[in-house]
């Protein structure tokens, strides 16, 4: 295939008419036309070759190809646009400078009639706009002769009366409403008859409203009255209550007054008999403790007894031997009553200690039938004091004493725990 360069047809510039004249797109259309054809060429021929640049023959047909579409088609165009383009922007700037130029002379003429014809119109719509504000002023008259019930909505009888008179005075002339008269006369008309009704309802009302306002008064009086008496009645109740809470108050405190005495006293009474049980059981100790050591030496004693018989049945006649026991049984009997004399000394002194630990608690005084029992108790321990070592008085004397002994001790006890109970 040859690879010599497809020159393209060069378009003729149009004159100047016939641009006037032209279609722009096929003006265009026209002015690439021998571009398009030489590019649809040069790109066929360029489709049917292998590009190879290795060898100097191969390099020049890339050369010669590469010119055709950078020197021919895209330089040769771009030049085109340039010198086909430079008259029409001229003509653009001409077209706009000739336009303003030729607008500024036709500037005042325009203006010198528009203004004539603007104030023209002017007034007329000025005439225009004071006709209809004096339409307006007579409607808006009209329209406030409606609104007159309106604003005389619970209104008083005097008011509604004295606008009813104001109505029946009212006059419509035609110099004011004009052509509106005729409206005017119909709507003070309807005005004054809607409040003739509203005065008629008004004084319906007012008696009516004059009646529930006595019935108020009297109602209210009534309420005031029962709410007197029931805030007398309240002030009672409180009166009542205070002194019922003050009385109870003071009951109250009376007993807890007492409950605290009472509660003291047994504090006291328990105390006093636990030092009562502590002394008795310390008493209690040392008597049993000096029981053991006699019971011991009538025991050393018996025994000794029992030796001597021995030695005496070896060394004495039998007579001699039955004297000699004789009289060890008459120590060992005068032994034994002693024993029984120290015991019932021992347990009196005990009741004695407890009757003196009775008087050292919250009872102010000892009553009759314990002094009396501590009286007999304390003569019999001292007649036994003083005739102990006196074998004179039988056996049988003692033993009465010493159950005598017993007897007041034991009514010592019992009528000590009547009163500690009580």
């Amino acid at each position: 295939m040859s690879t010599d360069l497809i020159q393209a047809p060069t378009a003729a510039a149009p004159s100047a008419l016939a641009m006037i004249v032209m279609d722009p797109a096929k003006y265009v259309a026209e002015l690439y036309a021998p571009f398009r054809a030489k590019f649809s060429a040069a790109k066929t021929a360029a489709d049917a070759i292998a590009i190879d640049c290795s060898t100097p023959a191969g390099n020049a047909i890339a050369v010669k190809h590469r010119a055709v579409f950078r020197d021919e088609i895209r330089l040769g165009l771009e030049s085109v646009r340039v010198q086909r383009k430079a008259p029409i922007l001229e003509i653009g700037r001409l077209i706009d400078s000739y336009a303003k130029e030729i607008a500024t002379e036709v500037a005042p003429y325009e203006a010198k009639f528009d203004a004539a014809i603007k104030a023209e119109t002017a007034r007329k719509e000025a005439i225009k706009a004071l006709e209809q504000t004096r339409k307006d002023k007579i409607r808006a008259d009209i329209d406030g002769f409606r609104d007159i019930p309106a604003r005389l909505a619970g209104k008083s009888v005097a008011d509604l009366e004295l606008a009813l008179r104001d109505m029946d005075n009212m006059e419509v002339h035609r110099s004011r409403f004009a052509e509106f008269t005729a409206d005017a006369v119909k709507v003070v008309a309807g005005v004054t008859k809607t409040i003739e009704g509203m005065l008629t309802a008004a004084v319906q009302a007012e008696a009516v409203t004059a009646a529930a306002e006595q019935a108020r008064l009297a109602e209210d009086a009534r309420i005031a009255a029962e709410r007197e008496e029931i805030a007398r009645q309240r002030a009672d109740n409180q009166r009542v209550a205070a002194e019922q809470a003050a009385t109870a108050k003071k009951l109250a405190d009376q007993q807890a007054a007492i409950e605290l005495v009472a509660r003291q006293q047994r504090e006291q009474a328990v105390e006093a008999e636990r030092l009562a049980e502590a002394e008795r059981e310390r008493v209690a100790a040392a008597v049993k403790a000096e029981l053991d050591t006699q019971q011991a030496q009538i025991a050393a004693a018996r025994q000794a007894l029992a030796d001597e018989r021995a030695a005496a049945d070896q060394h004495t006649t039998a007579a001699a031997a039955q004297a000699q026991a004789d009289a060890v049984h008459d120590e060992a009997e005068a032994m034994d009553l002693q024993f029984d004399i120290d015991v019932a000394a021992a347990i009196a002194q005990v009741e004695l200690v407890f009757v003196d630990s009775l008087a050292q608690t919250s009872i102010t005084c000892v009553p009759p039938e314990i002094a009396d029992a501590a009286d007999e108790l304390e003569s019999n321990l001292h007649l036994l004091e003083t005739l102990a070592n006196n074998t004179g008085f039988s056996v049988e004397w003692l033993i009465d004493r010493l159950e005598r002994i017993d007897f007041a001790a034991a009514r010592i006890l019992m009528t000590a725990a009547t009163y500690t109970t009580t």
